[in-house]
């Protein structure tokens, strides 16, 4: 009888113990993800100060999070860091990159751009589209080599910043980091 109650007890205790090990395995795993940046797009031939940058990498960061391939640092950080210690991009030079990813513990940095190509103003009416381009860049902070381009050109008659959050979330869907 006390080896049956012994035994009964090693198998719910190797139950646990194995239910334990895969859950510290599974966060392990998520601590090895690669972390991801993403700095504010540049953009050219639009009006009115940086919203349409912030707005893309803001985009992009919630898509790549929740595509749950990549860690990806918060933005509000990303952006205190560069304030900090006065990183701006779009011109980063190597040492730059390597030093944003030390400071924000990321392994790559996606750097963006929105272009309108034609000038056509993107309204809801009828009439000639804007053709918008954005295009980014994923960059190694090891080497500021660069692992990954996607890039997405549309004509756009709708609102603006509508159509730019359907162009990243096509584009993050695409992502695929190696390096």
């Amino acid at each position: 009888m006390r080896s049956r109650i012994l035994c009964s007890i090693m198998i719910v205790c190797c139950g646990v113990l194995s239910a334990a090990g895969s859950g510290v395995h599974a966060r392990m795993s998520m601590e090895f993800a690669r972390v991801t940046a993403v700095l504010t797009f540049e953009q050219e031939g639009f009006m009115g100060g940086q919203g349409l940058g912030t707005l893309a990498a803001d985009e992009l960061t919630h898509a790549l999070f929740l595509e749950k391939k990549y860690k990806v640092v918060d933005r509000s950080h990303v952006l205190s860091v560069q304030m900090k210690h006065q990183i701006a991009a779009p011109v980063l030079e190597t040492a730059d990159i390597q030093k944003l990813g030390t400071l924000l513990d990321a392994d790559f940095i996606i750097l963006g751009k929105i272009t309108r190509l034609s000038d056509a103003i993107p309204t809801s009416q009828e009439g000639e589209a804007a053709k918008i381009h954005i295009a980014f860049r994923i960059l190694s902070t090891r080497d500021a080599a660069v692992v990954g381009v996607v890039d997405y050109q549309s004509p756009c008659k709708k609102n603006i910043q509508e159509h730019v959050k359907d162009m990243i979330a096509k584009m993050a869907a695409k992502v695929d980091i190696r390096g």
